[in-house]
C-alpha cells in the first residue's frame, strides 16, 4: 500500500503503509473500519495477496475527498502521508528556503536564477550549488589543449566551424 494515490481534486498524495500496526488507523482513515477484519485483507499476508483489490478499493474512496483531506485523515491516526508537490507547491513550502532546497545562484550578465539545492547535507563539508553549469563551447580550448592540440591546431579547427567558443569568437 506504499503508494501514491489521487485525490478528488486531481492533487496526488503519497502514503506509506507497510507495517500491521497501522492497518487499523488506515481503515480508520478510510472511513471504512469493516476492511480491518475483511478476510480477504487481514491478516498483512492476504493484503499482499490481495493488494490490487485493495488499491482498486482505495482509489475508489479517495475519489470522494480532495487529496489535502486524506493527508489530514492519514497524520491524525498517526500515519505517513504527505502530498506530492508541483512546482507551484514547492515555490510556496516554507520548508525549501531555511532547508536550501532551492538556492539562488549567480549569474553573471544576468539576473540571479533560482535553481534545486544541493542533496548532499553533510555537517563538515555541505554540498553546495557553485555556479551555473557552463555554456556550449565554453571549455573547449582548454580540453583540446589538454588533450595535445596546439594553438595553432585549435584557431583552423575553430575556423573551419568543427568547434567553438561559447562566446562564438575565435581566441
Amino acid at each position: 500500500l506504499w503508494n501514491t494515490y489521487r485525490g478528488s481534486d486531481g492533487k496526488y498524495f503519497a502514503l506509506a503503509m507497510v507495517e500491521e500496526r497501522w492497518w487499523p488507523g488506515t481503515c480508520r482513515a478510510l472511513g471504512q473500519p469493516e476492511l480491518e477484519h475483511d478476510p480477504r485483507f487481514d491478516p498483512a499476508i492476504n493484503r499482499y495477496r490481495n493488494s490490487q483489490q485493495l488499491v482498486d478499493i482505495m482509489e475508489a474512496i479517495f475519489d470522494q475527498r480532495p487529496a489535502g483531506e486524506w493527508v489530514q485523515r492519514f497524520q491524525a491516526e498517526g500515519l505517513m502521508a504527505g502530498l506530492v508537490q508541483d512546482y507551484e507547491d514547492l515555490a510556496r513550502d516554507p520548508q525549501v528556503a531555511p532547508n536550501a532546497y532551492v538556492e539562488e545562484v549567480e549569474w553573471p550578465g544576468h539576473e540571479p536564477i533560482r535553481m534545486p539545492g544541493s542533496g548532499v547535507r553533510l555537517s563538515r563539508t555541505p554540498g553546495r550549488i557553485r555556479g551555473i553549469a557552463p555554456a556550449l563551447g565554453a571549455h573547449t580550448r582548454e580540453v583540446l589543449l589538454e588533450n595535445g592540440f596546439s594553438l595553432e591546431e585549435i584557431d583552423r579547427l575553430e575556423a573551419e566551424g568543427v568547434v567553438h567558443q561559447a562566446d562564438g569568437s575565435a581566441k
